[in-house]
């Protein structure tokens, strides 16, 4: 996955070879899941709250008829809101926030379909993404499969993950989260968290690029994750800036009280006279 992206990072000084690549690998294997069955009910969520926002979508939700579109969080109206009513209608159904801007492959709901099968009793199911620079796609972000240390440096849900609308209403008992980009890092970090306090699956990840985002979007506020980390994730890590490397950043774990002891095995090969230097 490493070298893949350092060679799309490469692809920027030359959009032809990207575009050569969504030809000749993407463009089939897209047109594979569009032969396949419809997927589950979804529930596209608006990030802000804009009319303008998920036009594509809307448009391939009416042609299509499988895409189950059109929440409109009313104002004041939190995450949790939106799942509960999602359930009421729907209790098997997914939510996707959609930052505005962003657009979604048309066969979302089928790629989606596909990984449930897979996912078991994940919450989170997550994919590729590339940005969106004057109508053209470029900057390819090839994500691995699931890590809480990479998930703690870099956010790589929101924008580009589906969660499980029933598991998002029970939690009602956190902070309400408000729908805006804010709210939905804090979301994607409560969700991350209790998978790593052992109370959910690890997400899935679906490895195809399905969200084209405008750059910009999901842009890293340390101190706005800090917060959200301090306050959903099970144990407290800090985050701090790599100084080697701008926007870089690592999460650092606090020392413990008391440090394990540990035992050295130095193979000698029969000579213990090596120990005595």
């Amino acid at each position: 996955v490493r070298g893949r992206n350092l060679l799309f990072a490469a692809v920027r000084y030359s959009p032809g070879y990207y575009r050569l690549w969504q030809e000749i690998a993407e463009r089939p294997m897209l047109a594979s899941l569009a032969q396949g069955p419809a997927g589950p009910r979804i529930a596209f969520v608006r990030i802000p709250p804009v009319a303008e926002v998920a036009t594509r979508v809307q448009e391939s939700a009416c042609a299509a008829d499988q895409w189950w579109v059109g929440v409109d969080p009313n104002a004041g109206a939190t995450m949790q809101d939106i799942a509960r009513q999602v359930c009421a209608s729907e209790p098997d159904a997914w939510i996707v926030p959609v930052t505005a801007g962003d657009q979604m492959s048309s066969v979302l709901p089928q790629a989606l379909g596909h990984a449930i099968v897979a996912a078991g009793d994940a919450e989170i199911v997550y994919w590729d993404h590339d940005d969106l620079v004057a109508g053209n796609r470029t900057s390819p972000w090839l994500k691995p499969d699931w890590d809480d240390l990479l998930f703690l440096a870099h956010d790589y849900l929101s924008g580009s993950c589906a969660f499980r609308a029933a598991s998002l209403a029970r939690l009602a008992s956190v902070d309400q989260l408000a729908i805006n980009e804010q709210g939905l890092s804090a979301l994607s970090i409560l969700m991350a968290g209790r998978t790593a306090s052992g109370e959910a699956p690890p997400p899935l990840h679906l490895p195809l690029v399905l969200s084209h985002r405008v750059r910009g979007n999901g842009d890293f506020v340390l101190a706005n994750r800090q917060a959200a980390l301090d306050k959903f994730w099970p144990e407290h890590v800090q985050l701090q800036q790599v100084a080697s490397h701008a926007g870089a950043v690592e999460a650092m774990f606090p020392s413990p009280v008391v440090w394990p002891k540990v035992s050295i095995i130095i193979p000698t090969r029969d000579r213990v006279d090596l120990l005595r230097m």
